[in-house]
């Protein structure tokens, strides 16, 4: 099922479905669920969701009550639980990030990974998190980062370097890591365009 915690897709019905899949037996002990996935995909951002939609929770609950969730991989340290649903009580399991244990730099995967920031930054080099994305950009005709940078003859380029020195230009930054940093952000946060790594 496809869910979205930005567009508020599908939040409702996976409530619905995890009830009818892990009913609750005993009422004082609720019904247990644990969320499992790579870094920074948006497991404690689905709990926190879910926690807003309960009144009971949302009224109860202090700010810092929920799942810790950032832009940035592995903020999640260690398993927690969080009642998601009051009546009939529901808690949902937040764990750390799962991934392989070794990443190398010449792996197209280790590439996708840190392009979508899955994995911190500097494991892999940004300049070649920066021209692997740029590939794909090209490769899938997806050219907002011309205007967006504003790159000389308005047309799209294979060259990471003019790219990066274009950001840099555009975007007013005083080194060539602010610019692959921007870079970065601007397509994690999909300001160049929606593409597929895969």
């Amino acid at each position: 099922m496809v869910v979205s915690t930005k567009d508020n897709v599908n939040i409702n019905k996976l409530v619905k479905v995890l009830g009818e899949m892990c009913p609750t037996r005993f009422r004082t002990v609720g019904a247990w669920v644990m969320i499992g996935g790579m870094p920074n995909i948006g497991k404690s951002t689905i709990i926190n969701t879910l926690r807003k939609r309960d009144a009971d929770i949302n009224a109860n609950s202090s700010r810092r009550s929920g799942a810790k969730a950032g832009a940035k991989p592995c903020l999640t340290k260690s398993i927690s639980g969080f009642r998601i649903v009051t009546d009939p009580a529901m808690y949902l399991v937040d764990t750390p990030g799962i991934i392989v244990p070794k990443i190398r730099e010449e792996s197209e995967d280790g590439l996708k990974l840190a392009a979508c920031h899955c994995i911190r930054d500097g494991i892999i080099q940004d300049e070649l998190i920066c021209d692997y994305v740029l590939f794909k950009l090209n490769q899938q005709r997806v050219f907002a980062y011309v205007n967006r940078y504003d790159l000389e003859g308005k047309k799209p380029t294979e060259d990471v370097h003019k790219l990066l020195v274009a950001v840099q230009d555009r975007m007013g930054l005083q080194s060539r890591a602010g610019a692959t940093a921007n870079f970065l952000a601007d397509f994690r946060e999909g300001r160049l365009g929606k593409i597929t790594l895969d």
